[in-house]
């Protein structure tokens, strides 16, 4: 039986998320509009727009709790498991607190991410990182990324 648990344990531990489990939000959009909070701005033609709604704040405190809870209790993530495009949890160095994260490119011993509930990037170390769990699946991805109609970008990457 404590063979069966450990298997069990180590089938789970092996369960790996991409980006395309986690959908994003839909807005609401009445006679062409919606409101929205800029969360992120990397250029006129990316940016990240979070749903204007206070239950959406509410329930985006409430999972960062949760990841709180989780991360404290779960060892790093091994850099070797990881692969463009996982989900995981990272830890943001501005506010130390967990997020959940969508890998952008792996280099060493860190990892390029960006915070599916804001839009924003950071390269995170090792340490900073932990497994996502299946249950972070539940509330869509916050971040809609964005572009303005008609305005060009005068800076060479867009």
């Amino acid at each position: 039986q404590q063979h069966q648990l450990q298997q069990q344990q180590q089938a789970a531990a092996a369960v790996k998320f991409t980006l395309s489990d986690l959908p994003a939000v839909k807005p609401h959009v009445a006679d062409g509009y919606f409101e929205g909070l800029i969360s992120d701005v990397q250029s006129p033609q990316l940016f990240h727009l979070q749903l204007a709604k206070s239950e959406v704040s509410k329930q985006i405190q409430a999972l960062g709790e949760e990841l709180t809870a989780h991360s404290k209790a779960s060892p790093p993530i091994t850099m070797s498991d990881l692969s463009v495009n996982d989900l995981c949890l990272a830890q943001f160095a501005a506010d130390r607190c967990w997020y959940r994260v969508v890998v952008c490119k792996i280099n060493g011993d860190a990892a390029l991410v960006r915070f599916v509930d804001f839009g924003n990037s950071d390269t995170v170390g090792a340490a900073s990182l932990r497994k996502f769990d299946a249950k972070f699946l539940t509330l869509p991805r916050q971040a809609l990324a964005c572009k303005l109609r008609g305005v060009e970008s005068s800076h060479p990457d867009g």
